[in-house]
């Protein structure tokens, strides 16, 4: 568990942009911390496919307000996975609010909701949904906003483009899955990782 006085010192540290963002996540260089992601994908019960993430603003406020500084925002009780269809990359300033419009959230799938994350317990600085990746099932249509996926956002609204509550990290898939068929199965997990730079 991180101390009260280290939650501030990294809330500190993203108010003043005191943060390195990389490839692997962001790192805090006065307190060596770092925290990073990994978005996954498969096709049809295919390989796993790696989309490395952005921790947002929003949701790296969130998780210092909420699970360490104990201020008034409130942990999140679910987090559910936003596949998005253009090809565009992620900024610090994406947020639950305009996540739909800038990323054009891809929503030609079966099931009436984003798809539920349900992680094991956190162990070795890793929480994770590996063990029971989610799947969505492609709907029939045509159109590149309705067959491609490029990327993956993890938010707390259920609602397929909602634009209310908070959005945590988001990636560009390495590879994006392109000419998606009807009825086409991708799974989809994420993990999330905590540990000490040095």
């Amino acid at each position: 568990m991180i101390s009260n006085a280290v939650a501030r010192e990294l809330r500190r540290a993203i108010e003043h942009n005191r943060y390195e963002e990389s490839a692997g996540g962001i790192l805090f260089p006065d307190s060596g911390i770092h925290v990073g992601g990994l978005f996954e994908t498969a096709l049809n019960d295919g390989g796993w496919e790696p989309g490395v993430n952005l921790l947002p603003t929003q949701g790296l406020n969130n998780c210092l307000n909420a699970f360490l500084g104990g201020s008034a925002f409130n942990p999140e009780d679910a987090w559910y996975f936003a596949p998005f269809a253009t090809n565009t990359a992620p900024g610090l300033g994406l947020t639950a609010a305009n996540f739909t419009a800038t990323q054009t959230e891809f929503t030609n799938y079966d099931e009436t909701t984003r798809a539920l994350w349900t992680p094991a317990a956190a162990a070795a600085g890793v929480i994770t949904n590996a063990a029971t990746a989610v799947s969505i099932t492609v709907g029939s249509a045509t159109g590149s906003t309705n067959t491609s996926i490029y990327g993956l956002a993890l938010l707390s609204a259920s609602a397929k483009s909602a634009t209310t509550g908070v959005l945590a990290a988001c990636a560009l898939l390495a590879t994006a899955r392109t000419g998606l068929q009807d009825g086409d199965i991708l799974g989809l997990r994420y993990s999330i990782t905590l540990t000490n730079a040095s």
